[in-house]
This record gives structure tokens, sequence and C-alpha cells, in this order.
């Protein structure tokens, strides 16, 4: 028997038939089998309840946060500026 930790943001307190009740790192279920605990785990946001959950929890965290700043430093700055119309000449430029 387990018990897994979810930490995404609008996590109920009933989800996939599972009961869940508020935690300090989020919402964590009542004890399931080891069987529906590992569907839990293969998505992201679910950690397994033990002594390394909190470090679980705060490395999937700075992943979330390493990921969005990533994507925003891979954003090709072209990709906002105004398209210039087909006929118009190119921009002169010294």
């Amino acid at each position: 028997m387990a018990k897994v930790i979810c930490t995404l943001p609008n996590a109920s307190d009933l989800i996939s038939g599972v009961k869940f009740v508020t935690h300090k790192l989020g919402m964590i279920s009542e004890e399931i089998e080891d069987e529906v605990a590992e569907v839990f785990l293969s998505i992201k946001g679910y950690v397994l309840h033990g002594k390394n959950a909190a470090k679980e929890v705060a490395a999937l965290k700075e992943g979330v946060t390493q990921t969005a700043g990533s994507e925003a430093a891979e954003k090709d700055p072209a990709a906002d500026a105004p398209e210039q119309p087909s006929d118009a000449p190119a921009p002169v430029t010294q």
C-alpha cells in the first residue's frame, strides 16, 4: 500500500475515485494499491509519499520554473515583429 502526493495547483479531494486531503506539499491520497500509485506516478505532478517526498516536490517545482524560463529564452524574437508586406521595399540599414 502507498500514498501519493499531488502537487498540481487545481487538485481536488477526489481524483480518479481516490480520496485526497490537504497536505503541506499539496494533496495526499488515502492508502492505495501499489499498482494504482504507479498510474498516478506516471503523471507529472505526482510523487510518492515518503522521506524523499519534499525533495522530489521541490525538484518538480524547480523543473517547472526552469522549463518556463527556457521556453522564453528559446523563443524567436522575430516572431513578435510585425510582418512586412511582400511588395514593400527592404528596410535600409546603415
